[in-house]
């Protein structure tokens, strides 16, 4: 059982968490649409709230820099450490590792706080090169490692081996009297991992498992735990204080043991830096009293520029891309300070926009805030890839309030950004600047890191100013503020009304608009045909309701004075997607509907037989699963995604398959789509063997993305949110897969070169990994045994996604 971390913390730590924990929960499901408009007052100020973050984790404004060794190492190192740490105005290093202990002592006389890397390939001595004493082995005997680890024989050490204890405590004190600030550890799993590749079966694992009357697998969870509590005992009472210990993992995950480690500092695939994924796993981390920072593994330029505006905006770190580990035999990445220096060097400018800041409000493509009736911002125009983080100092009624804008696209585009100026400062008038980083120029940034003084290195202008209820916001590449302050100069006086159309109803037929003023008790009147509204016009009493493209004008009434009109202007996008049933599709080998079990059997019962409305009946056959247990059948969720019913994985043993199906329809050009829901990235759907295990060349369908023959795309879909996954093949060597209608990832070459059979070739839900099963919810399958054309695909995630209530493509602007 594990340690209730809470019951050692302060009471403001347990109160930020349970406010967490309230948004986390309550993040991702629909916001309310009620008839009667009731307008929170509540500000910004009020939303946010204070969060205790952990020590050793950096300020929201720090620049977080790894030189994973020293650079230049040798005469052909054309790197150099401490330059590119200057470059990108580095404030710490994170995830060091080197050959002496005079390195990290120089990293701490240079002024740098550092924190030390521990791992699971520590070798024999310190500072030496053999892998050998105290190693996890299999029941031949034979070393095991991490897949990954192999080419440069990184062989993990066992947690339950006396050698590897003492060097990995060797390490730790080394670090400590170097004068390390933290400790990382990476792959944390260690034994607990090991087990999916046959190990730990050494001889102090063989004996400790006889000693319990346990078989050597059972006891690595329990030997991984007492592992880490050992070395937080043995590391804190060697310093003579708390060393924040953080891990290559987030909070909640398997891996992550919460009584050892404060924060995670954790390896981000490419492409799974979405905006929501990225939010979510920092409140959650929030919510456990822990914190999470990243290190983007990507060499794509926009991916990675995106990447560091989405931590900042969410109050957590990307590490500067610099000396990062891409794949196992690929050079290490290198960003340049052209590439990326700019951003940083703007980080460190609006310092005082994020130290102190917290989470009030944001507004993501694929996610509503449920902290609002009604979203206390909307935009009009920009791309699909526009991201609002809103950010406040708790309680500080006159501080500005900081809108973080992020768009992740490769076209970033200009758009209009309408308010509540009632959220932010009441009825008291604004300023609204914009403030983004500056062009990169070299002489510039070196002049910023001589003096400290990096205020040249952002750009402010001034956007609107008085009772303006939004104003008009340049294309952000990839990053920059809305700061919108009170403003004293102006006097009082009526309000214009807010008109802001409701984010989520930007993906339906019916787009939902909203009015209010700032001036208390104010009336709002309005006219949808262009002409000015009067005295006379009609009040605003619950949302208007437009199909059609629309002008609407709104003045406020109050005590006989009117304010100034405001106007808005809604339409319909120029693209327009036309569901298409996928009946009407050529090429249709498979369609399973989970509403569709309802005809013959209630919530709550079992679900022996999934019938088809096109194709063969998924059933649970008479198996034994990978970890020794039957198969046994999943049961029928009555409202389980956009409030339609799904079959429901969660026994540890439920399982539907149909034999041979991936062989005969997948083995060649496909194109397969699923709506799921699961905490569990690793959900989905398996193309191999009948228990749900893996099998080469492999098929895998989760929602961690498309796994072909030996590679993978990811797809980064976040954890319990409902998500439309397409995965597609040419037939020839290409793949593709996609999240809620948007391309997350394609890849062409000999790696994806067709299959003519697969490892197995059954299709069978839920996916296993090694002996792990992986629990979700899904609630249709749908499988062609050819690639459909964009239009095609297109048509079909419009059906699922007004079927489901998905967010797909906005269909207003």
């Amino acid at each position: 059982m594990l340690h209730d971390s809470t019951l050692d913390m302060p009471d403001l730590r347990i109160q930020a968490m349970r406010r967490a924990t309230a948004i986390f929960l309550a993040f991702f499901l629909p916001a309310p649409v009620g008839a009667a408009e009731q307008h929170d007052t509540r500000t910004m100020a009020d939303m946010a709230q204070r969060v205790e973050r952990p020590d050793g984790f950096p300020r929201a404004s720090a620049v977080c820099f790894s030189s994973r060794w020293r650079h230049p190492a040798n005469a052909n190192d054309p790197h150099d450490t401490f330059q590119a740490a200057a470059d990108f105005h580095a404030t710490g290093f994170y995830w060091i590792s080197g050959d002496s202990q005079a390195w990290f002592e120089e990293i701490k006389r240079r002024g740098y706080p550092f924190q030390g890397w521990l791992s699971t390939i520590l070798p024999d001595k310190l500072f030496g090169n053999t892998r050998q004493q105290g190693r996890i082995l299999n029941e031949q005997g034979e070393l095991v490692t991490g897949p990954w680890m192999r080419a440069f024989n990184g062989w993990w050490g066992c947690m339950n081996s006396p050698e590897y204890r003492a060097v990995y405590l060797d390490y730790v004190k080394m670090y400590i009297d170097a004068g390390a600030d933290s400790l990382q550890m990476d792959d944390p799993g260690e034994n607990y991992t090991a087990i999916q590749w046959g190990g730990c079966y050494c001889p102090h694992c063989k004996e400790k498992a006889a000693r319990l009357g346990k078989s050597p697998p059972e006891i690595q969870q329990q030997s991984t735990e007492e592992f880490y509590r050992w070395m937080r005992r043995e590391m804190d009472a060697y310093a003579g204080r708390h060393v924040p210990f953080s891990c290559n993992s987030r909070p909640g995950d398997k891996y992550f043991f919460d009584f050892a480690f404060d924060f995670g500092l954790a390896e981000l695939a490419d492409g799974h830096a979405r905006p929501e994924a990225l939010y979510r796993a920092v409140r959650d981390a929030e919510s456990r009293g822990k914190a999470q920072m990243f290190t983007y593994v990507s060499t794509s330029l926009t991916r990675t520029r995106a990447a560091i505006g989405l931590a900042y905006a969410c109050g957590t770190h990307t590490i500067v891309p610099w000396d990062v580990y891409i794949a196992t035999g690929s050079p290490r990445y290198f960003g340049k300070p052209e590439e990326y220096a700019d951003l940083y060097g703007f980080a460190r400018a609006a310092a005082r926009y994020l130290d102190g800041y917290e989470d009030a409000a944001v507004l993501l493509p694929q996610a509503a805030d449920p902290r609002y009736p009604y979203a206390p911002l909307a935009v009009r125009g920009g791309s699909s890839e526009l991201s609002l983080f809103v950010r406040a100092i708790p309680g500080q009624a006159d501080a500005p309030v900081v809108i973080h804008c992020v768009d992740a696209s490769d076209q970033p585009q200009p758009f209009r950004l309408d308010i509540d100026p009632a959220r932010f400062f009441g009825d008291r008038p604004v300023t609204i600047d914009f403030v983004a980083p500056a062009a990169y120029d070299r002489a510039a940034h070196q002049a910023a890191e001589q003096t400290k003084n990096f205020g040249p290195l952002a750009v402010t202008r001034r956007l609107a100013e008085g009772f303006v209820n939004g104003c008009d916001v340049p294309a952000v590449g990839p990053w920059g503020l809305v700061v919108i302050a009170p403003d004293p100069s102006k006097p009082r006086s009526v309000w214009p009304p807010a008109i802001l159309a409701d984010d989520a109803s930007r993906y339906t037929s019916r787009l939902l608009v909203r009015m209010s003023s700032a001036t208390p008790n104010a009336t709002v009147r309005y006219t949808l045909d262009g002409s000015e509204p009067t005295a006379g016009s009609p009040a605003y009493d619950e949302p208007l309701a437009l199909t059609a493209a629309t002008t609407v004008r709104a003045k406020a009434f109050s005590q006989e004075k009117a304010s100034a009109a405001a106007s808005a202007t809604f339409r319909p996008g120029v693209v327009q997607r036309r569901p298409i049933a996928p009946d009407a599709i050529a090429g249709l080998r498979l369609w399973l509907k989970a509403d569709s079990l309802l005809d013959d059997q209630q919530p709550g019962e079992p679900v022996v037989r999934w019938p088809a409305t096109v194709g063969p009946a998924m059933q649970t056959e008479k198996v034994k699963l990978a970890d020794g247990q039957m198969a046994s059948p999943p049961t029928l969720a009555g409202t389980a995604i956009g409030g339609m019913p799904a079959v429901r994985f969660a026994s540890g043993t439920d399982l539907l398959a149909i034999r041979n199906f991936a062989n005969e329809h997948l083995a060649g050009a496909f194109t397969v789509l699923m709506v799921t829901c699961s905490e569990d990235p690793y959900f989905g759907a398996c193309g191999n063997s009948l228990n749900g295990n893996g099998g080469i060349p492999r098929l895998y369908l989760t929602r961690n993305g498309l796994t072909y023959n030996a590679t993978s795309l990811h797809a980064g879909v976040t954890r319990g949110q409902p998500a439309l996954l397409g995965y597609t093949h040419d037939g020839t060597d290409a793949a593709s897969v996609f999240v809620n209608g948007i391309r997350s990832g394609t890849a062409r070459g000999a790696e994806y070169a067709r299959v003519e059979q697969f490892g197995g070739g059954n299709f069978a839900i839920p996916f296993w990994s090694g002996n792990t099963y992986h629990p979700g919810d899904v609630a249709e399958v749908i499988a062609f045994d050819r690639c459909l054309s964009e239009e095609e695909r297109a048509g079909v995630e419009q059906y699922l996604a007004e079927k489901y209530r998905l967010r797909t493509v906005k269909l207003w602007e």
